[in-house]
C-alpha cells in the first residue's frame, strides 16, 4: 500500500491519501476527522466529571440530612465541583 500526504491549503488541512495498488478503496484522513475523535473525547470527558460531580453532590446532600436527623451538626469540607470531599458528624455544636 502506497501512501501519499499533501497539505490542501484552501482548506488548511493536512491530507493522506492511501493508494492500493490492487485498485481497491482509496480512503483519506485529514484534521477535520482528528478534530471531530478530540471533540467527542473532549465531550465524554466533561459527561464523566459532572456525572462525578452531581452524584457527589447527592450523597453529600443524603449524608448532612442524616447527620441533621441524629441531632448532630454535618461539617463537610469539598472542592468546588464536590469530587474530592470528606463528611464528619460534629454533635457537641448543638
Amino acid at each position: 500500500m502506497m501512501c501519499y500526504m499533501g497539505m490542501n491549503i484552501q482548506k488548511m488541512q493536512v491530507v493522506k491519501v492511501y493508494f492500493d495498488p490492487e485498485g481497491g478503496a482509496i480512503m483519506s484522513v485529514s484534521l477535520r476527522n482528528y478534530a471531530i475523535i478530540g471533540l467527542g473525547l473532549l465531550f465524554l470527558i466533561l459527561f464523566f466529571l459532572s456525572v462525578n460531580s452531581y452524584f457527589g453532590h447527592k450523597e453529600i446532600l443524603a449524608a448532612s440530612n442524616g447527620c441533621y436527623e441524629s441531632n448532630g451538626m454535618p461539617v463537610v469540607s469539598k472542592d468546588r465541583f464536590a469530587l474530592n470531599w470528606s463528611f464528619s458528624c460534629d454533635y457537641s455544636q448543638k
